[in-house]
């Protein structure tokens, strides 16, 4: 019994050894399912490296009961040593037929929008802001907004 419990044991180790955890994670969870118009996600990201590229991966999870057919926000990015841009991006939560675009997982939709293989000229802090950009006012049925940036093998 002693050995297969530390068989097991072992087992469960390297599984959990073996996953690479990502360079950079960090949620902002929304009080009550409302993303407020007042509400700016910040995220803070020490790079360490100019030459590594780097993929940047926010995510934004809704319920089934959000009730619009996209979210558009405001990517506000600055370097450590330089001016802030802002772009505009629409992340499109249904297909024209209404059926969800994301992954669903019960009543959780994830929402992704990708920045795949981007190299940063400065070593420091960046920090990247995630702003409502709708005239719709505060979205309700908005759980979170994520920004992971895995780590490159």
């Amino acid at each position: 019994m002693k050995i297969a419990s530390s068989i097991l044991l072992c087992l469960v180790f390297l599984i959990f050894s073996c996953s690479d955890s990502p360079y950079y994670i960090k949620s902002h969870k929304f009080k009550d399912n409302t993303w407020r118009l007042k509400d700016k996600p910040s995220f803070t990201v020490d790079i360490k490296d100019t030459n590594q590229l780097y993929d940047f991966i926010f995510s934004i999870r809704t319920t089934t009961d959000y009730k619009y057919n996209n979210i558009w926000v405001y990517l506000y990015s600055t370097p450590p040593k330089g001016k802030q841009s802002k772009e505009a991006f629409e992340i499109k939560t249904t297909h024209s037929d209404g059926s969800w675009k994301g992954i669903k997982s019960g009543t959780i939709i994830e929402n992704i929008f990708k920045f795949s293989k981007r190299k940063l000229p400065q070593i420091g802090k960046y920090n990247f802001v995630l702003e409502l950009a709708t005239q719709e006012g505060d979205l309700k049925e908005v759980l979170d907004a994520t920004l992971k940036i895995p780590n490159k093998k």
